[in-house]
């Protein structure tokens, strides 16, 4: 069978069409920034441009869709923490609703972490028997805590921070005072952690940076194995440059150059605070999550519209 899915975040919408039988082979794997929710702390609400975007971003996802036969009512589609939060969230996918025919799940934090964890087991190369897992988004950050065998979480956590936020808070100068009291809830859930395997749009960019990729090349950043150590190259080296700059010597970030400074500031704050030692990148996460499982379980879904 052929399934689709789509991810709505706070910075990316991604798309995913796999076929899923006795192996799980990816069709089609789109991610697109769009930036839903720049702004989101200014005003509580989405943006007319960063609509319009996303607006035309599912549109084309819906496109791609049909050439593989799967109806929009079809695709499974979700959306986080900016989706949560912005006053008109539910009259911008009403509208989208009306005219693409999706229907849209807004996941509570509990799902967010659910899902992306099922979207990390996918990966039959895991061996451990417990994994935590730390997904930086654009306007959330989780740390999950995972029983592989089980594939039950033991132990979540959502930040209100992720790389658009920080971005938006290092420009006002109010990230250092907002960290602390982020730290404070990290380090009340989770404690000194050895191992983290890391999801989503920062951390498999930071890889590819990493490596000197001025194109995204997926094979080589999932599995990749990070230090602290890493992560302060990485930063030091793009403190050098301009967003603009940034863009010119990594042409993959696109809209992403805007934000990867406060992406891999955030990621090395919160893993030195859990003075984790070894930081293993994943590609899979919430978008494999949803694809894989049978529906989306009420009980995960905040809001459906």
């Amino acid at each position: 069978m052929i399934k689709a899915s789509i991810d709505i975040g706070s910075n990316t919408i991604l798309l995913l069409i796999a076929q899923i039988e006795d192996t799980f082979e990816v069709l089609e794997n789109h991610s697109t920034v769009t930036s839903l929710g720049l702004g989101l702390d200014i005003d509580g609400a989405f943006t007319e441009e960063s609509m319009k975007v996303s607006a035309d971003t599912l549109a084309s996802y819906v496109q791609i869709c049909k050439k593989y036969d799967i109806l929009a009512s079809e695709i499974v589609v979700t959306a986080t923490e900016a989706s949560r939060k912005a006053v008109n969230a539910n009259i911008f996918f009403n509208n989208l609703k009306r005219s693409l025919n999706l229907t849209f799940k807004i996941l509570s934090g509990e799902g967010e972490a659910f899902y992306s964890a099922q979207g990390v087991l996918a990966d039959n190369k895991i061996k451990e028997k417990e994994i935590i897992i730390m997904d930086i988004g654009g306007a959330s950050t989780e740390f999950i805590k995972v029983n592989v065998a089980t594939k039950q979480v033991v132990k979540s956590v959502s930040l209100p921070i992720g790389a658009v936020r920080a971005t938006s808070w290092i420009a006002s100068s109010t990230y250092q005072d907002k960290l602390k009291k982020i730290k404070e809830q990290l380090k009340q859930n989770f404690n000194i952690e050895k191992n983290v395997i890391c999801v989503a749009g920062t951390m498999t960019s930071i890889a590819n940076i990493l490596q000197g990729n001025s194109s995204y090349i997926e094979d080589s950043v999932h599995g990749k194995e990070l230090t602290l150590k890493d992560l302060d190259i990485v930063q030091k080296n793009l403190s050098l440059l301009s967003d603009e700059e940034i863009l010119l010597e990594f042409p993959f970030l696109g809209k992403r150059s805007k934000t990867i400074k406060a992406g891999v500031k955030l990621a090395k704050d919160l893993l030195e605070t859990l003075e984790v030692e070894k930081i293993s990148v994943s590609i899979y996460g919430l978008r494999y999550g949803t694809l894989v499982a049978d529906s989306i379980k009420e009980k995960y879904v905040e809001s459906s519209v």
